[in-house]
């Protein structure tokens, strides 16, 4: 394939030429397709498929992908359709149970918005509430109705059977060395999406075949699995709910949303929304934000610091990241009445903060490091600075009264779409002496605040309400939402 253009047309013959199935499954799965998750180029191929045209960055033209024969394709997903059949799925607990309202819930991050709606819904409806989620390990206690679909639907002796089937294709395709770069692009960036899909897909026909459900609610409208529960609910006629933690970008992936009814936060995520165009396809309502508290000035000049952790992704390398902790470590070597608290992201594999502190000969009483385990609230009232990059702490932190200082693009190497990169709400560092600047003068006392009718502004922006109402908003809208 020569170019692009090529590649987008080739994928697109292959989805126009498989059945709806595997049109879904495909799509589901768009981005390992095309490219490792630029979105750049995902994007391109969405307005391709979607409207026969083409907008992406010349930087991204020459980005290939290497695919092989449509036949090695069509081989694959005939093999795991037929595999997929009856028998394969085992009833879970609830199956042939009338008003049930499912609330999906991915993962500890989630567990209070989940909660919080069980209850309310268990108290105020006439529905019984369970908490449908795939995890390795039990979410919840055993007070709660839940489904764990790792567990719920999967008939282990007919999953080791299609194991054992794939790993045959695989060495069949492995044999002839003209498509070892097909066998590593096939295996290492779709199968292990496609039977998952699968199984998450043929779960939910059983699942709802087999219920009465008033509605599912979504903790989080982005990932496969709650496309993929949304659009078989819809399939059945179940209205369908979602609101998404956390900011959200201008991503390709807003485009993938799935489900009837789509609770904004705020004007801005709205706004976000409506540029994708959802509107034309869900009803869009703005609810707030239900687990966060609305503004409290708890600022009292305690001289500790919160330094968010990055993760390493395509807006923070693993020198960026690492340059910026050399920084951190080589100021508050010489800086005696601060200390640093740092927050590990979720999503950080290895920490290197202590190695490198070690390196730089700081004592151990002068920081603390803290995994994604501890309460970000908790460790918010201990701290009256937050440095960050860009992460929805600096939300917590603005709601708490907490003065934010941002590191911005030029410490990453990559412009991002930063919204605390605000001088009404954040101080901003922009260049290495900055950063010395702004921690003298927190030691010396010396730190001018942010104005409290800016940030307020800023909030109001973002979030229609808070806690209790914007919870009393979602409650709301289920019990009078418009039909579908």
């Amino acid at each position: 394939m020569n170019n692009i253009m090529d590649q987008y047309k080739f994928i697109n013959e292959i989805i126009q030429s498989s059945d709806e199935l595997i049109q879904n499954f495909i799509l589901d799965n768009i981005f390992s397709i095309v490219t490792p998750h630029d979105s750049f180029v995902s994007n391109g191929f969405f307005n391709y498929y979607n409207y026969n045209k083409i907008d992406f960055c010349k930087q991204n033209r020459e980005n290939n992908t290497n695919v092989s024969q449509k036949k090695y394709f069509r081989k694959g997903f005939k093999f795991l359709k037929k595999y997929f059949s009856n028998g394969f799925f085992e009833k879970p607990d609830c199956f042939h149970r009338n008003s049930i309202f499912l609330i999906y819930v991915p993962n500890e991050k989630y567990k209070d918005i989940g909660l919080i709606l069980y209850n309310r819904i268990k108290n105020e409806f006439d529905w019984q509430p369970i908490i449908i989620y795939y995890s390795s390990e039990m979410l919840f206690d055993k007070n709660y109705e839940q489904i764990n679909l790792k567990y719920s639907f999967v008939n282990p002796i007919k999953m080791f059977g299609l194991f054992k089937k794939i790993t045959i294709l695989k060495k069949k395709i492995g044999k002839e060395d003209k498509h070892l770069k097909f066998k590593y692009f096939l295996f290492k960036n779709l199968w292990k999406n496609q039977i998952h899909n699968l199984m998450i897909y043929e779960g939910f026909k059983k699942l709802f075949t087999n219920i009465s459900c008033e509605g599912v609610f979504s903790c989080v409208p982005t990932t496969n699995f709650s496309r993929i529960m949304n659009l078989v609910a819809k399939n059945y006629k179940i209205p369908t709910f979602s609101i998404r933690r956390g900011i959200t970008f201008h991503n390709v992936e807003n485009y993938f949303i799935e489900t009837d009814y789509l609770f904004a936060k705020g004007d801005y995520e709205k706004k976000i929304y409506l540029d994708c165009n959802l509107n034309k396809k869900m009803t869009l309502e703005k609810v707030g934000i239900p687990y966060m508290k609305s503004y409290t000035d708890t600022y009292d000049n305690n001289k500790n610091i919160l330094f968010v952790d990055q993760p390493i992704s395509n807006a923070c390398s693993a020198e960026n990241k690492e340059n910026i902790i050399k920084l951190l470590a080589k100021y508050f070597k010489k800086i005696s009445n601060i200390k640093l608290i740092i927050k590990i992201h979720p999503g950080t594999k290895l920490n290197i903060y202590e190695s490198i502190f070690n390196k730089y000969k700081i004592n151990k009483e002068k920081y603390e490091i803290y995994g994604h385990e501890n309460n970000i609230e908790k460790i918010l009232r201990r701290t009256d600075y937050v440095f960050m990059h860009n992460s929805t702490v600096g939300f917590n932190a603005l709601l708490q009264g907490k003065e934010l200082i941002i590191f911005d693009d030029m410490f990453f190497g990559k412009e991002t779409n930063n919204i605390f990169l605000n001088k009404n709400i954040a101080h901003i560092i922009d260049k290495e002496e900055k950063l010395k600047t702004i921690l003298d003068k927190i030691s010396n006392n010396e730190f001018n605040r942010k104005k409290t009718y800016e940030i307020k502004k800023f909030l109001k922006y973002h979030f229609e309400a808070y806690n209790e109402d914007a919870f009393n908003n979602i409650l709301s809208f289920i019990k009078t939402r418009p039909n579908i």
